[in-house]
């Protein structure tokens, strides 16, 4: 029977008889959407959530200077990475942890026991801070609205945990930002002292070379000044005679050749230690002659005392030579020891020849290098000076950075709690942000009854039974004569009123338990 239409003129009182004959379909929904209802509410913890908006200043006194040369340190990151990262890194959750008591959970170390059986090499603590951390990256959010603005949000089983969690990351926040200000500070501090200790080693090193550099300079420059275009023609005639001398003196070598050739004698030069003695003190003296000759001429006394004393030891080799010679005289004859001994002298003689020639020339070399480097010098002292300038200045600069990094730290330890300002400070959440008891045992209620209505309805309108006089005349087409009324069993309707009672009781001790649970909810919302 279609119940909304209007041919079968229904009064309330025809509704109420329906109700009363479809009681079960009505009831029986309700009856199987409470329970669920219930196990909704006993099953379902209730969220709260807390946040706080937070703006964080720029420190205003990091130097410029240091932000250019500093790697890694004086940079700061004030994005969305660097904000973030700085509260949701395992140091800071893991300060949580230990600052919240969460390790004392029941529950979590229940479940930490159980996965150590999986991970023996891990202890329960260990296990426990990885489920503990895992939950806190769940249950944090952070919002970074724009450069140093963002929220910190937490989600947490009961209002009061929520707000202390979103307290506990603000000072850990503001605290962690304050210690790497510190550390950037110190790390700048340290950074431009060991610098400038670096650099103020260059700048003596490089002051050390250019005072030696002017002063090789200048002692050369008073050596220079002794050879006058005098000297230099001197010093050229000393050579030219040298020269002729060792042409003489090979020319005399080659006439002892010939004589010992022609003679059929076997020439040995020996090798006496006197004699390399006096070759070494001759070459010295030689040496002491040419530098003298810069300053004297050739009949100066004291160029004369040392051609003196090389003549001297000259002999003395000459007589060395003979000695030997002399001493082996059952193997030469006397015309052998004089050639052996003219030939061994005369070698002698070219080496010290030889020496002379190379030692004047060596001045003559040295004074015509100083005259054509001149340009090279004044190269070479000018890229000293400028090293020196330039060295002194990175110094000044890494000292005077020190000097204002100290300041500064000073500085930014007054400044750093005037840098966070809190917005939008942390409050305990009134309602849950999902689904409480009140608005589930509602849903429950509503849905129970509208269930049981609409199968009221529906059983209504599939039911094709006639149940009024007027759907009785409109299928037979005749007039009702009489109606006679429903006859009662009494066996059945003693069972269907035990069944009601129950049902009934049922119903009354669902409300009294989703009454009991709202209680209890309320009752722990407003402690905490």
């Amino acid at each position: 029977m279609n119940l909304f239409d209007p041919k079968n003129k229904l009064c309330p009182r025809d509704y109420v008889k329906i109700l009363t004959r479809r009681r079960w379909s009505f009831f029986l929904p309700i009856i199987i959407v409470i329970p669920l209802g219930l196990f909704k509410i006993a099953t379902t913890k209730s969220s709260y959530e807390s946040s706080c908006l937070i703006e964080v200043e720029s420190s205003s006194l990091m130097a410029g200077g240091l932000k250019r040369v500093v790697p890694g340190v004086a940079t700061e990151r004030n994005d969305d990475v660097g904000l973030e990262n700085r509260i949701m890194n395992s140091t800071t959750l893991g300060k949580v942890i230990e600052r919240l008591r969460l390790r004392e959970d029941k529950g979590v170390r229940a479940r930490a026991a159980q996965q150590q059986v999986a991970s023996p090499h891990l202890t329960i603590d260990e296990i426990v801070d990885q489920f503990l951390i895992e939950r806190l990256k769940k249950a944090i959010q952070i919002k970074v609205y724009y450069r140093g603005l963002m929220k910190i949000q937490a989600t947490a089983d009961t209002p009061n945990a929520a707000y202390q969690l979103v307290k506990m990351l603000i000072d850990l926040f503001i605290e962690e930002s304050i210690l790497l200000d510190e550390r950037r500070i110190q790390e700048m501090l340290s950074f431009s002292t060991d610098q400038a200790a670096i650099y103020r080693r260059k700048l003596e090193d490089a002051e050390r070379r250019l005072q030696q550099f002017e002063k090789d300079q200048i002692a050369k420059q008073v050596g220079e000044r002794t050879l006058t275009p005098e000297s230099i023609a001197r010093i050229q005639e000393a050579i030219l005679a040298t020269e002729a001398s060792i042409k003489e003196r090979r020319e005399y070598l080659k006439t002892v050749d010939t004589r010992i050739r022609e003679g059929g004698f076997v020439y040995d030069l020996p090798s006496l230690p006197s004699v390399s003695r006096l070759e070494e003190d001759i070459a010295t003296r030689v040496n002491q002659m040419a530098d003298l000759m810069a300053s004297y001429s050739s009949n100066s006394a004291r160029v004369i005392k040392i051609n003196r004393t090389v003549n001297e030891q000259r002999d003395r080799i000459s007589r060395e030579f003979s000695e030997y010679y002399a001493g082996k005289g059952r193997n030469f004859s006397p015309v052998e020891q004089e050639l052996f001994a003219n030939k061994s002298v005369t070698f002698i003689d070219l080496r010290i020849l030889d020496q002379k020639a190379r030692a004047l020339d060596g001045i003559v070399s040295r004074f015509q290098r100083s005259a054509s480097h001149g340009p090279d010098k004044k190269l070479a002292i000018d890229k000293l000076k400028e090293e020196v300038r330039l060295t002194r200045s990175i110094y000044n600069m890494f000292l005077q950075q020190s000097q204002g990094t100290q300041i500064e730290d000073s500085i930014q330890r007054a400044d750093a709690a005037t840098r966070f300002h809190i917005l939008e400070p942390p409050v305990k959440a009134i309602e849950p942000v999902n689904a409480s008891v009140r608005v589930v045992f509602l849903m429950t209620i509503v849905l129970g009854f509208g269930l049981g209505g609409g199968v009221v309805i529906g059983s209504e309108f599939l039911d094709k039974s006639i149940r009024t006089v007027d759907e009785a005349e409109e299928y037979f087409s005749v007039p009702v004569l009489c109606v006679m009324p429903h006859v009662d069993n009494p066996p059945e309707r003693i069972g269907m009123k035990a069944l009601g009672l129950a049902s009934a009781i049922f119903l009354v001790l669902a409300v009294a338990g989703v009454l009991y649970k709202l209680r209890t909810v309320i009752a722990t919302e407003l402690l905490q």
